[in-house]
């Protein structure tokens, strides 16, 4: 062959891209992109905090450096999408170095690993990634502080886990809140209606059943008599950096009986059109959603109230307001009074 004709021959042109394949790819770098600079903008903010004078706890450091791993694992996830999954190896490296950082922020207690319910008297800080925020309060308030407060048990976020595995709808919502399109409402409403049925309708498991039975029937030996609950949301970014005020349902004199259909009620309340929107504007995903659920035995109580350590309206530094009213607190919290 001359050396003429090697160079005159025509090239074959690569194989053309799809589409919709091109456009899944560029979705994709997009969203690697999204997450990496999220990551690096929350670790500028706590380089900062940490170089001056500003006040933070331990809370504030977790809820950081959670959003920090859920943007790292996104990046591999969507790195694994634009190659192939080229990059699988990097999972269970993130995974490892994920349990150690959370180990030295956020030490787990030993006795709540895998753990589904847990007795309120053995709940504190420790467990702030399996009961959530709310319920890791009440714990350190009734176990450390030895302050009055209701008796009761706790459902971990590891239950609502296994109720989402028994009912085979982990992929199924984890997809959802993919596309979940915020700016749609009517849409998101139809989609999110579907989720909270699917819920609604879910099976619960074995263990479960049998777990709740037996703490019920302590807490109503501990008692005297057969309590009714108050079941409380307890996300697990619920009332750290966000609040999520408003968004999840709490369910209030419910029985033995009902206890299952208003647990379900409230895994269900985080698929609300306006969660999901206020999910969108901070920026966070399906995986900070797992739900943990406070049950607490009923006060009878002559009246209820808010206390704001600040006034709300802020017409007065340093002075703090109390709502209350007769009976039972929803209309205080929710502003009906």
């Amino acid at each position: 062959m001359k050396l003429l004709d090697f160079f005159k021959r025509k090239k074959v042109p690569p194989a053309k891209i799809g589409e919709e394949t091109f456009k899944r790819k560029y979705q994709s770098f997009k969203n690697l992109l999204d997450a990496n600079n999220a990551a690096l903008e929350v670790m500028a903010r706590l380089e900062t905090i940490a170089e001056g004078d500003f006040v933070f706890d331990l809370q504030y450091v977790c809820t950081k450096t959670g959003l920090i791993l859920e943007k790292c694992k996104e990046v591999i996830d969507e790195l694994n999408v634009l190659t192939g999954n080229r990059y699988a190896g990097l999972v269970p490296v993130f995974e490892a170095v994920k349990t150690q950082i959370q180990n030295e922020v956020a030490p787990r207690s030993p006795q709540a690993e895998g753990a589904w319910t847990i007795p309120l008297s053995q709940v504190d800080r420790r467990l702030l990634w399996e009961v959530g925020s709310k319920n890791a309060n009440l714990g350190e308030i009734r176990n450390r502080l030895h302050l009055p407060t209701p008796d009761g048990f706790v459902l971990t976020a590891e239950a609502y886990r296994q109720v989402l595995a028994e009912n085979n709808l982990r992929a199924d919502l984890a997809g959802f809140f993919q596309e979940a399109a915020p700016g749609n409402l009517d849409e998101l409403a139809e989609k999110s209606r579907a989720r909270r049925d699917l819920l609604l309708q879910a099976k619960i498991p074995a263990r479960l059943l049998e777990e709740v039975k037996q703490l019920y029937d302590e807490l109503s030996a501990t008692l005297g008599y057969q309590p009714r609950l108050a079941l409380r949301s307890s996300g697990l970014y619920e009332d750290q950096q966000f609040s999520f005020a408003g968004q999840f349902l709490t369910k209030l004199n419910v029985s033995l009986s009902q206890f299952f259909p208003s647990y379900l009620e409230v895994l269900a309340s985080q698929f609300s059109p306006a969660c999901l929107v206020y999910l969108a504007q901070k920026g966070l995903s399906h995986r900070e959603m797992a739900m943990s659920v406070g049950c607490l035995a009923m006060v009878p109580a002559r009246a209820s109230g808010v206390l704001f350590t600040e006034d709300p309206t802020g017409s007065q530094e340093g002075r703090m307001v109390i709502h209350a009213a007769w009976g039972l607190g929803p209309t205080v919290v929710e502003g009906a009074l």
